[in-house]
């Protein structure tokens, strides 16, 4: 992922508790979508720069990707991440 080591699927939490599933875009851009997502259409809620500047809607968050913390899961069809 650009250089990001963020697992594609792995779900990771925020610091203030919400959670987010990252994937990368075709360029390789890392992303981060939220809970409610579809296989066929993909709402990004989350960017992350080369930099790991974690960015919502092209306005910088004061979040990088170190902030991040990995659940230890993937998800997977079936799997909620509320």
């Amino acid at each position: 992922m650009n250089g990001i080591n963020l697992i594609e699927n792995g779900i990771y939490i925020f610091p203030d508790g919400r959670q987010f599933i990252a994937h990368a875009l075709s360029d390789g851009t890392p992303v981060l979508q939220g809970p409610l997502f579809s296989a066929v259409e993909m709402f990004i809620d989350y960017r992350i720069d080369r930099k790991g500047q974690i960015a919502y809607r092209g306005e910088v968050t004061p979040w990088r990707v170190e902030d991040l913390i990995f659940k230890g899961v993937l998800a997977t069809d079936n799997y909620s991440i509320g």
